[in-house]
């Protein structure tokens, strides 16, 4: 029987204690693990040090029971609000979380009035207005607070991507991305022409010449 690259045994992952080494299956090391609650499980090591498993389930339950009992929100929030505040607070603080290194590792923290208080967070954010809002921070290179957060659709939260393309034409000004979709182009056509070195003018003027009105949409 091959042996586990990585020894997790007395490690802790989240509520979860790495107790023995079963079997690889596949390359994947498979553990036998102790939760918090006492129940015994077997999972991959991967998962514990990716930060994807917590617990032997029991941590989701309770924050799902919780979040729709939580200050008299019952039924409303559906775990959506909760999920929000707690998955925030983990990829800000826990190095362990798979996106730690792109939050907490890099400086982005959570405000002091939120980081215990889910009640706190929920009345300076609100409920969620639609199902295609998702938490956005205004200034990527700011941490959550009620003054860099807001519930945003996916459109709205590609203008402020670290690595936008703004392109302004006619006095204009918008991103890659937003300009494909008026011109009904797939971003990743519209993205190839511009690796191609062409003329991002002459890409605008063919489509008027076709008929397209876009301008100021």
């Amino acid at each position: 029987m091959g042996r586990p690259k990585t020894d997790i045994a007395g490690k802790k992952f989240g509520r979860v204690t790495g107790i023995k080494f079963i079997e690889l299956q596949s390359g994947q090391a498979f553990w036998l693990c102790k939760c918090d609650c006492g129940k015994e499980f077997n999972t991959k090591s991967t998962s514990l040090i990716r930060g994807i498993t917590k617990s032997c389930g029991c941590f989701r339950k309770e924050y799902m029971s919780k979040s729709k009992t939580t200050h008299g929100y019952a039924g409303k929030i559906k775990g959506t609000e909760y999920m929000a505040w707690h998955s925030l607070k983990d990829r800000c603080t826990n190095p362990n979380h798979k996106n730690y290194n792109d939050y907490g590792g890099r400086g982005i923290t959570v405000c002091p009035t939120w980081i215990n208080s889910f009640e706190t967070f929920l009345k300076d954010i609100g409920l969620r207005p639609s199902s295609n809002c998702s938490l956005d921070r205004i200034d990527n290179s700011k941490g959550y607070s009620k003054e860099n957060c807001r519930w945003a659709t996916v459109l709205e939260q590609n203008k402020n991507r670290r690595n936008n393309v703004w392109i302004e034409y006619k006095g204009s000004l918008k991103i890659a991305s937003e300009w494909a979709r008026i011109l009904e182009l797939p971003t990743s056509n519209f993205g190839v022409m511009m690796k191609r070195k062409k003329s991002i003018y002459k890409i605008f003027e063919y489509y008027e010449q076709k008929g397209r009105r876009f301008i100021g949409n």
